[in-house]
Parts: structure tokens; sequence; C-alpha cells
């Protein structure tokens, strides 16, 4: 019978494989975190008025924080951020920060353009008399001219950061990218300027970010999906329903989180959890994380996929989310 000792011995693959694998199973190096609630202010003041005479415009900022967890510096890589609503009666007429290009010059360029020519003239004339002899004339003429012109000219620009609508204006998405004087670490605070009803009180929001590396050829760094609960500005009941909303959120996260691996999400996968798929079986990979749950609990297929889910919850996994649920019903039913 083999020990494990003696499998590790005798494979030097297996050796490899522990050897690396703190890098290829650790956790991804960038996380993401952003608020669960939202405030929309009315524009009482705005400059300009919905086309739709029954509808407002609402301003809703979101700090969206971005972390490296790393201590070696990260291959060069670029941040994504969705924002999509869970109503269709909800359309983005604003957003800030606005596409912006950068650099690396501090200022304009100054470039020489130099045009040189020259230009040469030779005469040579040859004759020959009898009984005196032969003889032989030459003459040269030659110029040169140089021009120098100095032109400023802009540098070349390149992306800093950019943005627009989705889905017909249903959503919205920003894209950050390195530079000298910038980091993609930090807070950054997204603005929507958003059209709806003169009935709404709140909505979900649905918030994605990912990590991308410029590199396609390397896996994703980090990515995350929320779910922000928004309310009207000035609606105690709006505020009331969205705290619940967070709450549960928390203890939904919380009760996930204390059931791992059961829930079907390991704390951390190490390479001898992969040693099956080494020698010959499958590894054991979880079968959902905790935002597919939530997608799934809380959106488009919550009555079919999201029951599935449910089911196959711990026992008290199941009331974080059942409750999850309620509040959601609850902020929705405004």
């Amino acid at each position: 019978m083999w020990s494990q000792g003696t499998l590790f011995r005798g494979s030097p693959a297996l050796w490899l494989l522990l050897a690396v694998g703190d890098s290829l199973f650790a956790a991804p190096p960038v996380s993401f975190d952003v608020p669960s609630v939202a405030r929309a202010v009315p524009l009482s003041d705005a400059p300009r008025l919905p086309p739709d005479p029954d509808a407002r415009l609402y301003e809703i900022a979101i700090p969206v924080s971005t972390l490296v967890k790393t201590r070696r510096p990260l291959p060069a890589y670029q941040l994504w951020v969705f924002c999509q609503a869970s109503t269709v009666d909800w359309r983005v007429v604003d957003f800030a920060p606005r596409t912006e290009l950068t650099s690396p010059y501090v200022g304009p360029m100054q470039v020489d353009r130099q045009r040189e020519t020259s230009h040469r003239l030779g005469v040579n004339l040859t004759g020959r008399l009898e009984s005196w002899g032969s003889g032989q004339a030459m003459s040269e003429l030659a110029g040169k001219e140089k021009e120098t012109k100095r032109v400023s000219e802009a540098p070349p620009m390149m992306l800093l950061q950019a943005s627009g609508t989705i889905d017909r204006g249903s959503g919205v998405y920003f894209k950050f990218r390195p530079s000298r004087q910038t980091t993609l670490e930090g807070t950054r605070d997204l603005r929507l300027i958003v059209e709806v009803p003169l009935t709404w009180r709140a909505s979900l929001l649905r918030l994605r970010c990912l990590a991308e590396p410029l590199d396609r050829e390397r896996r994703s760094f980090g990515q995350a999906q929320f779910v922000i609960a928004v309310y009207r500005a000035g609606d105690s009941e709006a505020v009331r329903a969205a705290a619940r909303f967070a709450r549960a959120d928390r203890e939904f996260r919380r009760a996930w989180k204390l059931a791992t691996p059961t829930a079907g999400q390991p704390a951390s996968v190490t390479p001898l959890d992969w040693l099956p798929a080494i020698l010959g079986g499958k590894p054991e990979k979880p079968s959902a994380s905790c935002d597919q749950v939530m997608e799934a609990l809380l959106f488009a297929e919550r009555s079919r996929r999201g029951q599935r889910w449910l089911e196959q919850l711990p026992p008290r996994v199941q009331q974080a989310a059942r409750k999850l649920v309620e509040s959601v019903d609850e902020l929705e039913s405004l």
C-alpha cells in the first residue's frame, strides 16, 4: 500500500505541484468592496428635465473600493465596473467619471524637422590642335542649402478611463487603466443620474467588478458581484426597507462563510484537493459561489433556479437566504 510520503517521493510532478501550490491556488490578489445601500437624491435644479413628464431625475453615488493583497507588483491590468438596475423603468441619462485620456509627457512636444538640398554643376572641355598638342579645361560650381523648422506637436495620448451606457441605457460601464500618475488601488466614487417614474421609491442595483490583465493569456486577478439597495432620499419607509436588506445581506454572507465547505465553497483550495485529477479522477470543485447563489435567488430565475439552490443549502444558510429574499420582496413592493 502506498503511503502519502512514498507517493510524493516517487512522483516529481507532485513535488512540483506542491512547490507552486501557493501561487496557483491562492485567493485572487485583487478584491473589491461596495456598500450594501445607496441613496438616490432628487435633482430638483437639474439643468435638463426628463422628456417624460411622469419621470424624475435622481443622482446616486457609489464608492467602489479596490484592494491589492499581494506584496509583489502585479503585471499590468485594468478594472471593469458594470452597473445595471433590476427594474426596466430605470434609465441612465448621465454618469461620472467620463472617458479621459492621458499622456506620459507634461506638455507639447518640440519637434525639429530638417531639410537639406545640394546642387552641383560641372563643365569639362577637351581639345586638340595639330602640331601644338592637346589641352583640357574644367569648371565646377557647387552649393548646399539647409533648412530647419521647429514645430510643436500634441503628445501621444493613451486611455486612462472610459465609460458609457449598456443595454439601451439601463446600465453603465466604467473601465480604468493604470498610468504613471495614478493607481488602480483605493476608492473611486461612481456617480449616476437616472430617470425613474414619479412613483419610484426603491430598487436593486447589480454591480460587477473585474480586474482583467492586459495580457489576455493570464487569468483574472479578481472579480466580485454585489447587490445594492437604492432608496429614495427622504422616504423613511424606503430607508427602513433598504436597511433590512443590508442586514439580511450581511447575515446571509456570514452564514455562508461559516457553513463552508459544506455550502460548496471551500475556504481555500490546496494542491492536495487536486490530487484526484492528477491520479486520474476529478477534483472536488465548488458547485457555486456565494455571489452566484445570490444572483439566482434574487434575479431572473428566482422561482426555478433559486429554489433549486435553496434546497441544497445547509439549514442555517437556507434560513438566512429566505430572510434575504423576503427583504428583497419588501423592497420591490414599495
